[in-house]
């Protein structure tokens, strides 16, 4: 099954409200309690889980593009989000990854979707 482009923004835009809202949760959690770790999280965690999952196994399931781009670029806000790819002719071609947009265009540039 193939994505359109605007299927898959709209479930990595879903991903980062899960976990900005997890994020809130967990905030709002550690003023109440020390050291709380919340059973809620463990659901979103799993949800986010599911949905990365779902992306991956509908755009290139041998790679870990989708967990790349959610986890360790948190969804674009890292600044280490690039992707640096050697050419046929020897030039050099970059993405930076800074939108779920951007992300979704360098897949496509580099034969992933």
């Amino acid at each position: 099954m193939l994505l359109t482009k605007q299927q898959f923004i709209t479930i990595l835009n879903i991903i980062k409200d899960l976990m900005d809202e997890q994020d809130k949760t967990a905030s709002a959690f550690n003023e109440l309690f020390d050291d709380c770790h919340q059973p809620i999280m463990k659901l979103g965690n799993a949800t986010i889980t599911k949905l990365v999952d779902f992306l991956q196994a509908n755009t290139n399931p041998e790679g870990e593009d989708i967990s790349w781009f959610v986890w360790d670029c948190d969804m674009g806000k890292s600044g280490s989000c690039k992707w640096s790819f050697l050419l046929e002719d020897g030039t050099e071609k970059t993405f930076v990854c800074k939108t779920p947009a951007k992300f979704y265009d360098s897949l496509v540039y580099f034969n992933k979707m």
